[in-house]
């Protein structure tokens, strides 16, 4: 619950920027926010303990000149598909099949547009961030330093003002992979990949 009034909170704060600077945007550059579902589905080994499952995607947008920075936040909450033994030591934690976890990740997200139209954008990004993969947030089967690289395409839908100002609100889609390169906690029974699909609204 604690999470859910940070994300809103957050997500409150940045509508209010944005909502402020409408005037000085143009299309193409300025701040936006977006929010949306993400689909992850799990590769490797860890395929064979996690189905993939649908959660909840926001960020906070930059774009200068066809450069983009972002902040992104993940929590897809996830269901094992079988008992899982951590590990073969005294420490060892059995999950049984059922059992509910979450997938959260943070990601600083720089990309490009690549192709940019008054119809459609297609954007090359790259993520560098972490996450993991746990119970009530108590115990991680998974804990990990990661890179996202992906594609976005976003389509334009409604412009609110002038031709040189106002809001953008746009629709995207992301499609990419979320690789872990560094195991801060990892259980040697789990190992693999994230594949991921986003469709998120854009509010620019």
């Amino acid at each position: 619950m604690k999470k859910v009034i940070l994300i809103v909170g957050i997500f409150a704060f940045f509508a209010i920027l944005n909502t402020a600077n409408a005037q000085n945007a143009r299309h193409g550059e300025g701040f936006g926010i977006s929010a949306g579902v993400a689909r992850i589905a799990p590769t490797g080994n860890l395929n064979n303990f996690f189905t993939p499952t649908v959660g909840f995607n926001i960020s906070a947008d930059f774009r200068f000149t066809g450069l983009y920075l972002g902040g992104q936040i993940e929590i897809v909450p996830m269901r094992l598909s079988r008992p899982l033994l951590t590990s073969t030591d005294e420490d060892a934690q059995v999950f049984q099949t059922g059992h509910r976890f979450n997938y959260n990740s943070l990601a600083l997200v720089v990309g490009y547009n690549f192709v940019q139209r008054s119809r459609f954008v297609v954007m090359p990004f790259a993520g560098v961030g972490g996450g993991d993969v746990s119970r009530y947030n108590e115990f991680s089967i998974i804990s990990f330093l990661s890179i996202s690289p992906g594609l976005r395409i976003e389509l334009p839908l409604i412009h609110f003002g002038g031709d040189f100002g106002g809001n953008h609100l746009n629709l995207r889609f992301d499609i990419g992979y979320n690789i872990p390169v560094y195991a801060i906690d990892n259980s040697p029974v789990v190992a693999g990949n994230f594949f991921f699909i986003r469709t998120n609204i854009a509010w620019w």
